[in-house]
């Protein structure tokens, strides 16, 4: 998967990520360059263009099929935006209208029910969903439940609790104890606690010096919520 959409400076500082937006036939090479190097199917993720004034998703998205792309992600805001505003999804319409391969929307889907609206309103295959996942770990659950007629799963303290110690050793296993409780310190900022206090957790974790630490604050925190349920 080839990233043409990230906005951080540090990326597109150096002409990459979403700098590439700038220069099609650099782009171009470069997705010819993987294509000609690998094996399997590569895809790109983009964003709407460079700014308001250089809104070019529908020649980015041409370009990417003439070459062999297997699919296209596209993220419904420009570079200028980054995260703030409001993703323009009839761009990702528009892109659906132009091509013929699978076509992936991205951008402001938060909730089941919103993410299954944008889906059908721009007729894109697929819909990528990043910060909210963040946010809300069940969205992809609720997704499925939503679209078989369910009524979504909504996670009680005792689930949210859980799942942030779950995440927690995870990482630990996974990276070791300073890269774990850093990943820790990353998500607790948008994940939704959504329970009075949360403000205080945050605070608590983002001061640990260790997982340990974290681990005694979130389990502090939630002690008090465990019998409530989610309605």
């Amino acid at each position: 998967d080839i990233n043409c959409g990230c906005p951080s400076p540090k990326g597109t500082g150096g002409g990459h990520g979403s700098a590439l937006l700038r220069d099609l036939p650099k782009m171009e090479r470069l997705l010819r360059a993987v294509k000609a190097a690998v094996q399997i199917p590569v895809t790109l993720k983009f964003r709407s263009g460079w700014d308001e004034t250089s809104l070019n998703a529908l020649d980015t998205a041409r370009m990417a099929e003439s070459v062999g792309i297997a699919a296209l992600a596209l993220h419904a805001r420009t570079r200028a935006q980054a995260y703030s505003g409001l993703a323009n999804w009839d761009h990702i319409a528009e892109v659906k209208q132009v091509v013929g391969i699978p076509v992936i929307g991205n951008g402001d889907a938060r909730e089941a029910p919103e993410a299954l609206a944008k889906l059908r309103a721009s007729g894109a295959d697929g819909v990528m969903i990043g910060r909210g996942a963040m946010s809300n770990p069940w969205i992809f659950q609720q997704i499925a439940q939503v679209r078989r007629g369910e009524l979504p799963f909504e996670p009680a303290p005792a689930d949210k609790r859980a799942w942030l110690l779950r995440y927690l050793a995870i990482c630990q296993e996974d990276m070791g104890e300073r890269l774990a409780l850093n990943k820790l310190k990353q998500l607790i900022g948008q994940f939704s606690v959504a329970l009075p206090g949360s403000a205080v957790l945050r605070s608590a974790v983002q001061r640990s010096a260790t997982p340990g630490e974290a681990r005694e604050h979130i389990e502090r925190f939630f002690a008090p919520h465990l019998d409530l349920i989610a309605v």
